[in-house]
């Protein structure tokens, strides 16, 4: 064990020490190592790392920009290839200055070198002893780029290219029916982030959807696309103000409101109603309480025919004729109990007697 462990330390050993030097990669930047930029305007950038040297040399690269609260920084791709002899890295990044001076837009570059002998697990015996990978870690030294950012119109709010419009069904509503208006910003800059088109009035009441935020980061700038989408209310004719936004603006909109008529208000029926309506209302109401009550006797007395159709028939002695029995009820019952079809006529008769 004494033995193998002291291969491997001298192993590790002549393995680091052969790690090649900084020449072994090379770096480009597309941009300039001193730059004049607008504040807010969009800086493409691209960083290509080259390996240089190889024979049986293995680096890995990572790029990766230091934190900076002067810049807005979007990762956009890594473009990668590994072929023999030719590694090849490119990061490409969109960014936007965002204070007025003098900056540093600085990066760091992680390098992990190593070889075929480093990245080998190792067995002992009947166990699989994997160690981690054997490498030099190590930052390379990086160029900042200069930036100087020159200020604009502090009162901007829109930085680029844009454009907004607005749509709506129509400008007469009744009072509080809700006036739905949708306005659209889109173009390509610098993401305002505007959460709100208006402001609060005593005038009227609105309502805002979230707003559906469209943004594409791409090599030639951004492209942004924000839909609002309101429901204004009010019980009395306004105005929708204009929405200025510095170079952008859309027209005021004259909303009319109608109040309805008293007429519109009352129902179609026409109140006091006549004594007569009244009257025949009560019979109506006479009527369905008479067919309520029938068909709920009829029930019960079905559900006591059942329990004492038994009892009849063993107890009470065999009529010839429903006309036998004086009791109207009784004869009913005992109709539908001995021949429904028979006595169907008779059963009608004597049911409308009975309950209407």
């Amino acid at each position: 064990m004494k033995n193998n462990l002291g291969k491997k330390l001298v192993l590790i050993f002549v393995f680091i020490a052969s790690l090649y030097a900084d020449d072994d990669f090379s770096y480009n930047i597309n941009v300039p190592y001193k730059i004049s930029i607008n504040k807010k305007e969009p800086l493409y950038l691209e960083c290509e790392i080259k390996q240089l040297k190889y024979d049986d040399k293995i680096i890995f690269f990572k790029l990766t920009p230091k934190q900076n609260n002067a810049f807005e920084i979007h990762f956009l791709k890594l473009k990668e290839i590994n072929k023999s002899h030719n590694k090849k890295l490119v990061y490409s990044y969109l960014i936007y200055p965002l204070k007025k001076g003098d900056y540093k837009l600085e990066f760091k570059l992680f390098l992990q070198k190593t070889n075929e002998e480093g990245l080998k697990p190792e067995y002992e015996g009947d166990r699989d002893n994997v160690l981690s990978m054997v490498s030099k870690d190590s930052y390379a030294n990086i160029k900042p780029i200069l930036v100087n950012v020159k200020s604009t119109n502090k009162n901007n709010i829109l930085f680029g290219d844009f454009n907004l419009t607005y749509k709506i069904n129509q400008k007469t509503y009744e009072a509080y029916e809700p006036i739905y208006i949708t306005y659209t910003l889109s173009g390509e800059g610098y993401n305002p982030n505007i959460k709100d088109l208006f402001q609060k009035s005593k005038n009227y009441e609105y309502f805002l959807d979230t707003p559906k935020k469209i943004i594409k980061y791409a090599k030639n700038g951004t492209k942004i696309k924000y839909i609002y989408k309101y429901a204004f209310i009010s019980n009395k004719s306004f105005t929708i103000p204009s929405v200025v936004l510095d170079y952008v603006k859309t027209p005021s909109i004259d909303i009319k409101i109608i109040k309805p008529n008293k007429i519109q208000l009352l129902d179609k029926n026409i109140y006091p109603i006549s004594s007569k309506e009244i009257y025949q209302n009560y019979i109506n109401y006479l009527w369905y309480f008479g067919i309520f009550i029938s068909g709920f006797v009829s029930a019960n007395m079905l559900n006591h025919f059942r329990l004492r159709k038994k009892r009849y028939k063993n107890n009470v002695p065999k009529l010839k004729k429903p006309e036998d029995i004086k009791d109207l009820k009784q004869r009913l019952i005992w109709m539908i109990s001995e021949d429904k079809k028979l006595y169907k006529k008779e059963i009608d008769e004597l049911s409308k007697k009975l309950f209407s």
